[in-house]
């Protein structure tokens, strides 16, 4: 029995923004603490107290796990096309948007939806590597979660500032666009052939857990 392809994941990259800037600093801790620490230990440092070595020990491999961490998130934040939703995955949250709650998606210019004009230096900085750019905005009909902790739970420039919706930043764009339509125009075909109400909220309800 040949086994079920895998759905595409397009990485979300504004986490790989976030991600990148702490990654070279913790790494550079990492090695200069742990490097300390060993040479303290070898003896060819000297240290006035050995508890205080033992903390160039510990912040290295907190660091250590800083410069790990930066690398999983970047593999963690993805979007992902399934059956009968949409999936935006981050490290700490997973939200599932049903077709249903969908209104339509639009192609825009991250430069244009995020004016650098109305964004502060440190923002611009941030947003920089992604002008001119082509990002994928997600129009939905209603949250599918209550906004508050979607603010908690994902990146500010995740959401659209003139619509209600997502703006997804991601590789490929167009293979994102082309596949989410396809999906959807798939589920309305479905529902439309198979309207089967009770079926259909069973599966919100999964899609929730």
């Amino acid at each position: 029995m040949s086994k079920r392809p895998r759905p595409n994941r397009f990485r979300l990259l504004l986490y790989d923004r976030l991600m990148s800037r702490i990654r070279i600093p913790s790494l550079i801790l990492a090695i200069s603490n742990l490097t300390l620490w060993y040479g303290v230990k070898s003896q060819w440092l000297h240290w006035s107290s050995s508890d205080k070595a033992s903390l160039l020990l510990s912040s290295g491999l907190l660091f250590l796990g800083f410069w790990i961490f930066s690398w999983l998130s970047s593999i963690l934040a993805y979007v992902q096309i399934l059956d009968n939703h949409l999936r935006l995955q981050t490290p700490f949250y997973r939200l599932n948007i049903p077709y249903k709650h969908i209104h339509n998606t639009r192609p825009v210019e991250v430069q244009k939806i995020f004016p650098p004009s109305n964004l502060s230096s440190s923002q611009r900085g941030f947003l920089r590597p992604f002008f001119g750019r082509t990002a994928l905005a997600i129009n939905l009909q209603e949250l599918p979660s209550p906004h508050f902790l979607l603010r908690l739970s994902f990146h500010r420039f995740t959401f659209s500032p003139d619509a209600l919706g997502f703006i997804l930043i991601v590789e490929d764009w167009l293979g994102l666009s082309h596949q989410l339509s396809t999906k959807i125009d798939a589920w309305r075909m479905a529902r439309s052939t198979h309207p089967t109400k009770g079926a259909s909220d069973a599966a919100d309800i999964l899609i929730r857990t």
